[in-house]
């Protein structure tokens, strides 16, 4: 009978032992769980603070691009310079733009531009009888376009703005910058905005809206402003990308050699 109440209270101690070991185990997994749960809290704030992070590089990313931008604005600035008070001494870029300011009447808009660069293109007001436009031999301009592309060297910058500079220069090699296409010739913006980088250094949308103004107008019934695919695209005649083939780089009007 000893025995039996002896083995008895064994079982109990032992069993009530065991459900302390359980109870430990219940806190722990508790406590893991709770650790856990922490974890996964921590892991969130650091997805979030990552994100944050990108967020912040990206803007900064826009902002490097933003200040290179103005950084290229800048050296794009013209170098100006002026002795004393005479506007007349002004120069831009080594350019006399006040002696050309002085020695020409104010000019108006596109229009106004145009038709006065038409006038002394065509003769009606020639800048001085000592540079009149040398004749040449050839087939005669029949657009204010082949007019520029035949002026002689020593006039372009004398008689012609900085833009209609620019029209002349791709209007002399237009096939080269050009792509075919049914209804003739066909330069696009961004082409126009490459080749304007290259050989002007700049290429502004207003610069490149500008010169296909010029070309344009200049180019009369030959050139047409057509718009495709959101943008507006240029479209030569290829009669006059023929005549315009007749201008070598020493912009005289010749004939082409037959083949």
């Amino acid at each position: 009978m000893s025995t039996t109440t002896t083995t008895n209270d064994e079982l109990i101690k032992r069993v009530d032992q065991l459900q302390d070991h359980v109870d430990e185990l219940d806190d722990r997994v508790d406590t893991l769980e709770e650790e856990n749960a922490n974890l996964r809290e921590e892991i969130d704030d650091l997805h979030e603070e990552k994100e944050r992070l990108r967020q912040q590089n990206e803007q900064l990313r826009e902002r490097v691009d933003d200040v290179d931008d103005r950084v290229d604005d800048l050296e794009d600035q013209p170098d100006v310079d002026i002795d004393g008070t005479d506007y007349e001494s002004l120069t831009v870029n080594e350019v006399p733009i006040g002696r050309i300011i002085s020695s020409k009447a104010p000019r108006g808009d596109l229009k106004d531009e145009i038709e006065d660069l038409e006038a002394r293109l065509s003769g009606e007001t020639p800048t001085s009888d000592a540079e009149e436009t040398p004749s040449s031999e050839g087939p005669e301009p029949e657009t204010p376009l082949e007019r520029i592309v035949a002026l002689p060297e020593e006039l372009v910058e004398q008689e012609l703005t900085e833009n209609q500079q620019r029209a002349r220069f791709i209007a002399k090699d237009i096939r080269e910058y050009s792509s075919k296409a049914p209804a003739g010739r066909v330069i696009k913006a961004a082409t126009m905005g490459r080749v304007l980088k290259a050989a002007f250094d700049t290429a502004h949308t207003e610069t490149i809206n500008r010169v296909r103004e010029f070309l344009n107008k200049l180019g009369q019934d030959d050139v047409d402003l057509v718009d495709r695919d959101n943008s507006k695209i240029i479209v030569f005649d290829e009669c006059l990308v023929r005549r315009l083939d007749q201008y070598d780089t020493n912009h005289g009007c010749v004939m082409e050699e037959a083949a």
